[in-house]
């Protein structure tokens, strides 16, 4: 199996938007052409969500609000979190 990570920035599912919403159609054509996708984004609650075509990755910021002004001080967690997905 082939997988994708798609880094979101803010969730599609709890903090939809435009960079969401790119984020979420970008997910649903990898899926379309054979991949695992994992959407990562931030949010309010460290959380994995199982969606029809992807998995929702959601890595909890106190900046919850600001995410996307601030979304380079989350790239560690992110990261972090991608390299586990990898690892299990």
């Amino acid at each position: 199996m082939k997988y994708a990570f798609v880094v979101s920035g803010k969730s599609p599912t709890t903090m939809p938007g435009g960079l969401g919403s790119y984020s979420f159609n970008v997910a649903k054509a990898l899926s379309e052409v054979g991949y695992k996708v994992f959407v990562v984004g931030v949010s309010g609650e460290d959380e994995v969500m199982e969606g029809d075509f992807c998995t929702f990755v959601h890595v909890k910021t106190p900046l919850r609000k600001l995410a996307s002004i601030t979304s380079f001080l989350m790239m560690t967690k992110l990261a972090d979190r991608i390299n586990q997905i990898i690892r299990e």
